[in-house]
Protein backbone atom coordinates (compact mmCIF):
# COMPACT_ATOMS: atom_id res chain seq x y z
CA UNK A 1 0.00 0.00 0.00
CA UNK A 2 2.85 2.37 0.79
CA UNK A 3 4.34 1.84 -2.67
CA UNK A 4 1.04 2.72 -4.26
CA UNK A 5 0.69 5.89 -2.16
CA UNK A 6 4.26 6.88 -2.89
CA UNK A 7 3.75 6.30 -6.60
CA UNK A 8 0.58 8.44 -6.58
CA UNK A 9 2.33 11.23 -4.68
CA UNK A 10 5.25 11.22 -7.11
CA UNK A 11 2.90 11.32 -10.09
CA UNK A 12 0.96 14.21 -8.54
CA UNK A 13 4.10 16.27 -7.92
CA UNK A 14 5.33 15.63 -11.46
CA UNK A 15 2.01 16.87 -12.87
CA UNK A 16 1.87 20.11 -10.91
CA UNK A 17 3.86 22.28 -13.31
CA UNK A 18 1.64 21.30 -16.25
CA UNK A 19 -1.50 21.87 -14.22
CA UNK A 20 -0.25 25.27 -13.07
CA UNK A 21 0.75 26.38 -16.59
CA UNK A 22 -1.46 29.27 -17.59
CA UNK A 23 -1.21 31.66 -20.52
CA UNK A 24 -2.66 35.08 -19.75
CA UNK A 25 -2.94 38.62 -21.09
CA UNK A 26 -2.95 41.86 -19.08
CA UNK A 27 -4.89 43.57 -21.89
CA UNK A 28 -7.78 41.49 -23.30
CA UNK A 29 -8.86 44.33 -25.63
CA UNK A 30 -6.33 46.35 -27.62
CA UNK A 31 -7.23 49.57 -29.43
CA UNK A 32 -4.89 50.25 -32.34
CA UNK A 33 -4.53 53.87 -33.48
CA UNK A 34 -3.95 54.81 -37.11
CA UNK A 35 -0.25 55.17 -37.84
CA UNK A 36 0.86 53.28 -34.72
CA UNK A 37 1.71 49.59 -34.18
CA UNK A 38 -0.51 47.37 -32.04
CA UNK A 39 0.94 45.22 -29.25
CA UNK A 40 -1.10 42.08 -28.52
CA UNK A 41 0.09 41.00 -25.09
CA UNK A 42 0.53 37.33 -24.20
CA UNK A 43 2.43 35.97 -21.17
CA UNK A 44 3.29 32.40 -20.17
CA UNK A 45 5.23 30.76 -17.28
CA UNK A 46 8.93 30.72 -18.19
CA UNK A 47 10.84 27.50 -17.53
CA UNK A 48 14.30 29.02 -16.98
CA UNK A 49 16.44 32.06 -17.65
CA UNK A 50 16.94 30.84 -21.21
CA UNK A 51 14.55 30.29 -24.06
CA UNK A 52 13.21 26.75 -23.71
CA UNK A 53 14.33 24.78 -26.81
CA UNK A 54 10.90 23.17 -26.88
CA UNK A 55 9.06 26.52 -26.82
CA UNK A 56 6.33 26.88 -29.42
CA UNK A 57 4.44 30.15 -29.84
CA UNK A 58 1.67 30.63 -32.39
CA UNK A 59 -0.70 33.50 -33.13
CA UNK A 60 -3.86 32.88 -35.16
CA UNK A 61 -7.01 34.76 -36.06
CA UNK A 62 -9.98 33.17 -34.32
CA UNK A 63 -12.49 34.06 -37.03
CA UNK A 64 -10.75 32.34 -39.94
CA UNK A 65 -7.79 30.45 -38.35
CA UNK A 66 -5.26 32.38 -40.45
CA UNK A 67 -1.70 31.99 -39.18
CA UNK A 68 -0.43 35.37 -38.02
CA UNK A 69 2.95 34.33 -36.60
CA UNK A 70 4.73 31.13 -35.52
CA UNK A 71 7.86 30.44 -33.49
CA UNK A 72 9.47 27.04 -32.82
CA UNK A 73 12.87 25.33 -33.02
CA UNK A 74 14.25 28.55 -31.57
CA UNK A 75 13.33 30.79 -34.49
CA UNK A 76 10.44 32.35 -36.40
CA UNK A 77 8.63 29.96 -38.73
CA UNK A 78 6.74 32.00 -41.30
CA UNK A 79 6.24 29.53 -44.14
CA UNK A 80 2.58 29.12 -43.24
CA UNK A 81 2.00 32.76 -42.33
CA UNK A 82 -0.99 34.35 -44.05
CA UNK A 83 0.02 36.64 -46.90
CA UNK A 84 -1.84 39.57 -45.36
CA UNK A 85 0.57 39.56 -42.40
CA UNK A 86 3.85 39.32 -44.32
CA UNK A 87 6.45 41.79 -43.00
CA UNK A 88 3.97 43.12 -40.44
CA UNK A 89 4.51 40.92 -37.37
CA UNK A 90 7.25 40.58 -34.79
CA UNK A 91 7.84 38.76 -31.51
CA UNK A 92 10.01 40.19 -28.75
CA UNK A 93 12.73 37.54 -28.96
CA UNK A 94 14.83 38.98 -26.13
CA UNK A 95 11.87 38.58 -23.77
CA UNK A 96 10.79 35.04 -24.67
CA UNK A 97 12.94 33.62 -21.86
CA UNK A 98 10.93 35.79 -19.45
CA UNK A 99 7.65 34.36 -20.71
CA UNK A 100 6.67 37.21 -23.03
CA UNK A 101 5.04 35.96 -26.24
CA UNK A 102 3.48 39.31 -27.14
CA UNK A 103 3.04 40.17 -30.81
CA UNK A 104 3.71 43.48 -32.52
CA UNK A 105 1.49 44.15 -35.54
CA UNK A 106 2.43 47.03 -37.85
CA UNK A 107 0.34 49.06 -40.32
CA UNK A 108 -2.91 48.15 -38.60
CA UNK A 109 -6.17 48.82 -40.44
CA UNK A 110 -9.90 48.12 -40.13
CA UNK A 111 -9.55 44.65 -41.70
CA UNK A 112 -7.25 43.58 -38.87
CA UNK A 113 -9.99 43.96 -36.29
CA UNK A 114 -11.06 40.74 -34.61
CA UNK A 115 -9.93 38.12 -32.10
CA UNK A 116 -6.42 36.70 -31.99
CA UNK A 117 -5.47 33.42 -30.30
CA UNK A 118 -2.07 33.19 -28.60
CA UNK A 119 -0.84 29.65 -27.87
CA UNK A 120 2.34 28.85 -25.94
CA UNK A 121 3.89 25.46 -25.16
CA UNK A 122 7.12 24.51 -23.36
CA UNK A 123 8.38 21.74 -21.06
CA UNK A 124 6.08 22.97 -18.28
CA UNK A 125 2.87 22.67 -20.26
CA UNK A 126 0.71 24.54 -22.74
CA UNK A 127 -2.05 27.12 -22.76
CA UNK A 128 -3.78 29.77 -24.82
CA UNK A 129 -5.55 33.10 -24.52
CA UNK A 130 -7.64 35.32 -26.81
CA UNK A 131 -6.92 39.01 -27.40
CA UNK A 132 -9.39 41.26 -29.21
CA UNK A 133 -8.09 43.96 -31.54
CA UNK A 134 -9.99 47.14 -32.42
CA UNK A 135 -8.96 49.97 -34.74
CA UNK A 136 -9.66 53.69 -34.84
CA UNK A 137 -8.25 56.95 -36.18
CA UNK A 138 -8.65 60.44 -34.77
CA UNK A 139 -10.57 62.74 -37.09
CA UNK A 140 -8.53 65.55 -38.57
CA UNK A 141 -9.30 69.23 -38.02
CA UNK A 142 -12.40 69.83 -40.18
CA UNK A 143 -11.81 71.99 -43.25
CA UNK A 144 -14.54 74.55 -43.94
CA UNK A 145 -15.78 75.49 -47.40
CA UNK A 146 -18.42 78.21 -47.91
CA UNK A 147 -20.42 78.49 -51.12
CA UNK A 148 -22.67 81.46 -51.87
CA UNK A 149 -25.71 81.57 -54.13
CA UNK A 150 -28.46 84.11 -54.64
CA UNK A 151 -30.96 82.21 -52.53
CA UNK A 152 -28.81 80.13 -50.16
CA UNK A 153 -25.46 79.62 -48.49
CA UNK A 154 -23.75 76.24 -48.19
CA UNK A 155 -21.37 75.32 -45.36
CA UNK A 156 -19.28 72.20 -45.91
CA UNK A 157 -16.99 70.58 -43.36
CA UNK A 158 -14.57 67.87 -44.55
CA UNK A 159 -12.48 65.59 -42.33
CA UNK A 160 -10.93 62.11 -42.21
CA UNK A 161 -10.80 59.44 -39.52
CA UNK A 162 -12.25 56.08 -38.45
CA UNK A 163 -14.80 54.64 -37.70
CA UNK A 164 -17.85 56.52 -39.00
CA UNK A 165 -18.64 59.12 -36.33
CA UNK A 166 -21.82 60.66 -34.97
CA UNK A 167 -22.30 63.94 -36.84
CA UNK A 168 -24.80 66.78 -36.37
CA UNK A 169 -25.46 70.34 -37.41
CA UNK A 170 -27.22 72.19 -34.58
CA UNK A 171 -29.21 75.40 -34.37
CA UNK A 172 -28.79 77.94 -31.50
CA UNK A 173 -31.25 75.96 -29.34
CA UNK A 174 -29.32 72.73 -29.85
CA UNK A 175 -31.88 71.18 -32.19
CA UNK A 176 -30.59 68.96 -34.98
CA UNK A 177 -30.81 70.32 -38.50
CA UNK A 178 -31.22 68.44 -41.76
CA UNK A 179 -27.98 68.18 -43.72
CA UNK A 180 -26.25 66.07 -46.36
CA UNK A 181 -23.64 63.54 -45.24
CA UNK A 182 -21.21 61.67 -47.48
CA UNK A 183 -18.82 58.99 -46.17
CA UNK A 184 -16.33 57.38 -48.58
CA UNK A 185 -12.91 55.76 -48.55
CA UNK A 186 -10.11 58.26 -48.13
CA UNK A 187 -8.06 58.90 -51.27
CA UNK A 188 -5.07 59.70 -49.07
CA UNK A 189 -5.17 56.44 -47.10
CA UNK A 190 -7.62 54.02 -48.75
CA UNK A 191 -8.65 51.15 -46.52
CA UNK A 192 -7.37 52.95 -43.43
CA UNK A 193 -9.40 56.17 -43.21
CA UNK A 194 -12.88 57.37 -44.05
CA UNK A 195 -13.45 60.69 -45.79
CA UNK A 196 -16.44 62.58 -44.40
CA UNK A 197 -18.31 65.54 -45.91
CA UNK A 198 -21.10 67.21 -43.90
CA UNK A 199 -22.98 69.87 -45.86
CA UNK A 200 -25.50 72.35 -44.47
CA UNK A 201 -27.58 74.55 -46.80
CA UNK A 202 -29.35 77.58 -45.31
CA UNK A 203 -31.42 80.43 -46.68
CA UNK A 204 -29.52 83.58 -47.62
CA UNK A 205 -30.33 86.75 -45.71
CA UNK A 206 -30.57 85.10 -42.27
CA UNK A 207 -28.16 85.33 -39.32
CA UNK A 208 -25.47 82.67 -39.20
CA UNK A 209 -25.62 80.80 -35.90
CA UNK A 210 -24.93 77.09 -36.26
CA UNK A 211 -22.66 74.46 -34.73
CA UNK A 212 -20.97 71.52 -36.43
CA UNK A 213 -20.58 68.57 -34.04
CA UNK A 214 -18.59 65.34 -34.54
CA UNK A 215 -18.14 62.50 -32.03
CA UNK A 216 -15.78 59.56 -32.51
CA UNK A 217 -17.07 57.43 -29.68
CA UNK A 218 -14.38 54.74 -29.92
CA UNK A 219 -11.68 57.31 -29.12
CA UNK A 220 -13.96 59.60 -27.09
CA UNK A 221 -13.05 62.39 -29.51
CA UNK A 222 -15.41 65.38 -29.71
CA UNK A 223 -15.09 68.17 -32.28
CA UNK A 224 -17.43 71.17 -32.16
CA UNK A 225 -17.05 74.13 -34.51
CA UNK A 226 -19.50 77.04 -34.08
CA UNK A 227 -20.38 79.41 -36.91
CA UNK A 228 -21.90 82.43 -35.22
CA UNK A 229 -22.29 85.92 -36.71
CA UNK A 230 -25.02 88.32 -35.65
CA UNK A 231 -25.15 90.32 -38.88
CA UNK A 232 -27.59 89.28 -41.55
CA UNK A 233 -26.18 88.02 -44.80
CA UNK A 234 -27.31 89.81 -47.94
CA UNK A 235 -27.57 88.80 -51.58
CA UNK A 236 -24.78 86.52 -52.74
CA UNK A 237 -22.54 87.30 -55.70
CA UNK A 238 -22.79 83.73 -56.97
CA UNK A 239 -19.52 82.02 -56.02
CA UNK A 240 -18.51 78.63 -54.73
CA UNK A 241 -14.86 77.65 -54.53
CA UNK A 242 -13.68 75.26 -51.84
CA UNK A 243 -10.01 75.93 -52.60
CA UNK A 244 -10.21 79.71 -52.74
CA UNK A 245 -8.91 82.28 -50.29
CA UNK A 246 -12.50 83.13 -49.41
CA UNK A 247 -13.15 79.83 -47.63
CA UNK A 248 -9.69 79.73 -46.12
CA UNK A 249 -10.10 83.18 -44.62
CA UNK A 250 -13.54 82.41 -43.24
CA UNK A 251 -12.25 79.18 -41.73
CA UNK A 252 -9.46 81.11 -40.00
CA UNK A 253 -11.99 83.66 -38.80
CA UNK A 254 -14.11 80.93 -37.20
CA UNK A 255 -11.07 79.79 -35.22
CA UNK A 256 -9.99 83.29 -34.15
CA UNK A 257 -13.39 84.93 -33.67
CA UNK A 258 -12.99 85.02 -29.90
CA UNK A 259 -9.90 87.20 -30.35
CA UNK A 260 -11.90 89.86 -32.21
CA UNK A 261 -13.36 91.97 -29.45
CA UNK A 262 -15.95 94.01 -31.34
CA UNK A 263 -18.01 93.92 -34.49
CA UNK A 264 -16.05 96.92 -35.72
CA UNK A 265 -12.80 94.96 -35.43
CA UNK A 266 -14.48 92.09 -37.22
CA UNK A 267 -15.52 94.36 -40.12
CA UNK A 268 -12.11 96.02 -40.31
CA UNK A 269 -10.46 92.63 -40.54
CA UNK A 270 -12.29 91.87 -43.76
CA UNK A 271 -11.89 95.37 -45.15
CA UNK A 272 -8.13 94.83 -44.95
CA UNK A 273 -8.31 91.86 -47.33
CA UNK A 274 -11.10 93.30 -49.46
CA UNK A 275 -9.19 93.32 -52.71
CA UNK A 276 -8.33 89.64 -52.35
CA UNK A 277 -11.67 88.52 -50.99
CA UNK A 278 -14.39 90.87 -52.24
CA UNK A 279 -17.19 88.23 -52.52
CA UNK A 280 -16.75 87.06 -48.93
CA UNK A 281 -16.65 90.67 -47.70
CA UNK A 282 -20.02 91.22 -49.33
CA UNK A 283 -21.52 88.30 -47.42
CA UNK A 284 -20.67 89.60 -43.98
CA UNK A 285 -20.16 93.33 -44.39
CA UNK A 286 -22.57 94.61 -47.02
CA UNK A 287 -25.30 96.75 -45.51
CA UNK A 288 -23.60 97.32 -42.15
CA UNK A 289 -20.15 98.79 -42.89
CA UNK A 290 -21.56 102.22 -43.80
CA UNK A 291 -23.13 102.61 -40.37
CA UNK A 292 -19.84 102.07 -38.48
Amino acid sequence: QRRTDKHCLTHTLFSLPAAAFKVRTPQPVVLAIYGQPAILKCLFPASSDRVDPSLVVTWQRVEDSQVVHSFYYGTDQLDRQSVRYHNRTKLFHSQLADGNASLRLDRVGPEDQGRYLCSATNTNGSGKIVVQLKYAAFYTEPRLTVCGRTSNVTFLYETEGYPEPEVHWLDPQGFKLDYNLSVTQSARAPGLLLSLRAQLVVQAGLPINYTFSLKNQVLEQVIERPLSYGEQTSTMDGWCDGNSNRSTLLNKEVQRRNSLGTIKQFINYYLQIREMCQPLTNIIVRGVSNSI
